[in-house]
């Protein structure tokens, strides 16, 4: 038997959308960090991981129940450390120091939202 409710995504249909969004975003994520080569890892990160964050935050912040299950076991700690770890080697290269500071922090603020999701 189907569950429904009011909101937009309270319809099974509905629920297994917004779900299939969120899989594509930590596969996104996934694919990413498991890039063999750093400068890889560099782009795709600022290509894909780090707008996979944020729009995983954006919906928490619409859906926090939802989101919350999908990055209770993931190891969002392990992501910021490995991305930051590969960022601060190679953004010196296409970024300058300051830009390269203010994109860092933004970075860093992003897992800690994300984190706060859980």
């Amino acid at each position: 038997m189907s569950t429904w409710s009011e909101d937009n995504f309270g319809s099974d249909a509905a629920s297994d959308y917004l779900s299939d969004i969120l899989y594509k975003l930590l596969e996104a994520i996934d694919e990413t960090l498991n890039l063999s080569n750093t400068d890889d890892i560099f782009l795709m990160g600022e290509a894909s991981l780090m707008p996979a964050c944020d729009i995983m935050i954006t919906l928490g912040k619409a859906y926090p129940n939802i989101v919350a299950s999908f990055l209770d076991d993931k190891p969002i700690l392990e992501w910021r450390d490995k991305y930051l770890k590969v960022f601060d080697e190679k953004a010196g290269a296409v970024m300058d120091n300051d830009f390269k500071q203010r994109r860092r922090q933004i970075i860093t603020t992003t897992f800690s939202d994300l984190i706060a999701l859980k």
